[in-house]
């Protein structure tokens, strides 16, 4: 299934029609980074209620909470996500400053990870549950017509 999500989105780079993808890592500092699971939100913010989402076979689980986007300000949000499962410690990813988030599993051992961070950029992610590894962390701008190298965009040409 790896590949399936790999194939879309090479597919969605170059679409000759509607919007285009240009892939960089411009925003690498708003990527989701693993850490201890004893790390929490601020205690000051408000949080939604926890959302959870089951892996195919229903055998893992992520757990996402986050700041109330209604409430807090797209640049002092926080999220958590916390995967756990049989036979496996939990692994807990966090990250911050984004608009929205969506959670996919991808069979029971990958999770693609989405973060909107404006109108027309976002994060792709892809996190390797079993092996605990990134394997995929991009940026991706959204653009009418086709994607254009970033020293075109520069240039002006």
């Amino acid at each position: 299934m790896l590949g399936v999500w790999l194939a879309l989105a090479l597919a969605a780079q170059v679409s000759p029609e509607g919007p285009s993808v240009r892939y960089s890592n411009s925003f690498s500092e708003r990527y989701w980074q693993v850490t201890g699971c004893d790390d929490v939100l601020s205690e000051a913010l408000p949080v939604e209620p926890p959302r959870s989402f089951k892996s195919r076979s229903g055998l893992r689980t992520a757990v996402l909470v986050r700041t109330n986007g209604g409430k807090i300000p797209y640049d002092r949000a926080e999220a958590r996500l916390t995967i756990d499962g049989p036979n496996m410690d939990s692994i807990c990813l966090k990250t911050a400053q984004f608009r929205n988030l969506s959670v996919h599993w991808n069979g029971d051992g990958v999770v693609f990870l989405f973060q909107g961070l404006g109108h027309i950029v976002g994060t792709e992610e892809l996190f390797d549950v079993e092996n605990k590894t990134w394997l995929l962390q991009r940026t991706a701008s959204y653009v009418k017509g086709r994607a254009s190298s970033s020293t075109e965009a520069e240039s002006g040409t």
